[in-house]
């Protein structure tokens, strides 16, 4: 479907140009060019009109042009840091470019209907429904392990963390999840001052057989199992790097800003802060372009799934 098909549907989508083609026609042009902009490396043009009208059937006007204005200004942070590059300011690209990841994810969590329900308001509505069994009286210990468990009922149930999940584990193809499983690797979460275990892709943490404390490009790849066990897992470390972005002001990186293979020094090691204060470390081996582009790919793949 090209714009002036469009322009057929639009008579009836906006009424509030009714009488007004020309404008509609602006109107419709801009906002296939925007979409365009960002979605270039996967989408034509009539692919792009296809797609913004099953996002205009599932998600209605305002959000629709909400969508289309977030993907403009992705897009155009992605030309200034192009800008940059071409400048001769690659690290200052590098230093910025965590940002277009923050958004990547922000589009995920807005295709899914993602809303933020904060802890304490998610146990207060529970409690007094009482879908939620109240704490019984013991020591302090008994209290923390409750709520440690609330905790994890909570990120399983609510808002953007399970928005995110739910779009990497179905949005992805098998090959996509375990390029990302295998870029990755983490510590177990430790508190400042204490020793550092083990560096692990979650697959080989996952193994019972013994490995080496800290893990390579070379380890063996994760099977089927391990992929659909682990994405959700994956999904919720990247939720906690964008966390502490968003939260705490913590620049999280989220992949190699260039494209140098990991054999030629191609990873990048950080570390992010978890709600309680510890600390995780993690090093990766994926390059920015490649991790926006498996993002792109999972966000048409889950606006296409809302098609009727």
């Amino acid at each position: 479907m090209r714009i002036d098909e469009l322009l057929d549907r639009g008579r009836s989508l906006f009424p509030k140009f009714k009488g007004n083609d020309d404008q509609l026609r602006r109107y419709l042009e801009d906002t296939v060019a925007d979409i365009h902009a960002f979605f270039r490396l996967e989408l034509d043009q009539p692919q792009v009109v296809e797609l913004y009208l099953i996002f205009l059937a599932a998600y209605g006007e305002s959000a629709a042009h909400q969508f289309r204005f977030s993907l403009r200004g992705a897009a155009k942070l992605s030309q200034a840091l192009e800008g940059l590059v071409q400048l001769g300011k690659k690290g200052m690209a590098s230093n910025n470019s965590h940002i277009l990841v923050l958004m990547h994810i922000g589009f995920l969590e807005f295709v899914e209907l993602g809303r933020f329900v904060s802890f304490h308001d998610w146990l207060r509505r529970g409690l007094r429904s009482g879908t939620i069994a109240p704490p019984c009286p013991g020591d302090l210990n008994a209290f923390q392990a409750y709520l440690d468990q609330r905790n994890e009922e909570y990120l399983q149930q609510q808002g953007a963390s399970r928005a995110l999940r739910r779009a990497l584990s179905e949005g992805l193809t098998k090959e996509q999840k375990s390029r990302l499983l295998m870029a990755y690797v983490f510590s177990p979460p430790f508190a400042l001052g204490d020793s550092v275990i083990e560096h692990r892709h979650l697959h080989c943490a996952a193994r019972p057989e013994k490995r080496p404390k800290y893990c390579l490009s070379s380890c063996k790849p994760p099977s089927s199992a391990e992929i659909e066990t682990l994405i959700p897992q994956l999904a919720k470390n990247f939720y906690d790097m964008r966390s502490a972005f968003a939260h705490r002001a913590t620049c999280t990186v989220f992949a190699h800003p260039d494209v140098t293979p990991a054999s030629q020094g191609g990873s990048i090691y950080d570390v992010y802060f978890l709600p309680d204060g510890r600390i995780v470390e993690y090093e990766v081996e994926i390059s920015n372009d490649d991790l926006l582009s498996i993002f792109r790919s999972c966000l048409i793949s889950r606006i296409r799934h809302r098609k009727p």
